[in-house]
């Protein structure tokens, strides 16, 4: 009887965290990589608790990670869902090279879902979808594109890309001073 109590707390948790991303807009292949359902079950869940409602999103997953250097305010948006993801544990410590691989499962799903709105509460005016902050929580988690670094002026942590444009100053510091200063290219 205890395996089937548990079998069914896991289902109801599988279900519960698909229809939270299902209201954040996540796609059916997001929701179905993080809850463990089937593609066919989540699009069920859909129809069933968004009934003739807006139309599913359909295309490709975001990949680009220039979208979060591509100004200030969005540099220090992406910095404050990183930051909220290391502290629910979304993003693990150590680097995750396989990170789409290793990070997607239920409980870090829930996780990454309190981030997600602690964010959004945080930033109600945000540019971050849910699909954009998954494809963030990898890239960071991996470290090969995206990482922080400290500020040469103020000494405050900032979001730094791999390629593009290399900055030594955090937005702010850029903002207050004129021109723009590049570190130098390795």
């Amino acid at each position: 009887m205890r395996l089937s109590d548990d079998q069914y707390q896991r289902d109801m948790h599988r279900h519960d965290l698909a229809k939270w991303m299902i209201s954040h807009d996540a796609k059916t292949g997001t929701v179905s990589r993080w809850t463990g359902l089937s593609r066919y079950q989540v699009q069920k869940l859909s129809l069933r608790y968004h009934p003739g409602g807006r139309t599913r999103r359909r295309g490709i997953l975001p990949s680009q990670t220039a979208y979060f250097g591509k100004s200030a305010s969005m540099e220090a948006e992406s910095l404050a869902f990183i930051f909220m993801a290391v502290e629910t544990q979304v993003i693990p410590e150590h680097i995750s090279p396989d990170a789409r691989r290793v990070l997607p499962d239920l409980s870090r799903g829930e996780r990454l879902m309190e981030a997600f709105e602690c964010y959004r509460a945080l930033v109600p005016v945000s540019r971050i979808s849910l699909e954009r902050a998954i494809l963030l929580v990898f890239e960071y988690a991996a470290r090969r594109n995206l990482s922080v670094r400290r500020c040469v002026r103020c000494n405050d942590v900032m979001l730094a890309q791999r390629f593009g444009a290399r900055y030594d100053r955090c937005p702010f510091c850029r903002k207050e001073s004129r021109p723009e200063v590049l570190c130098a290219q390795t």
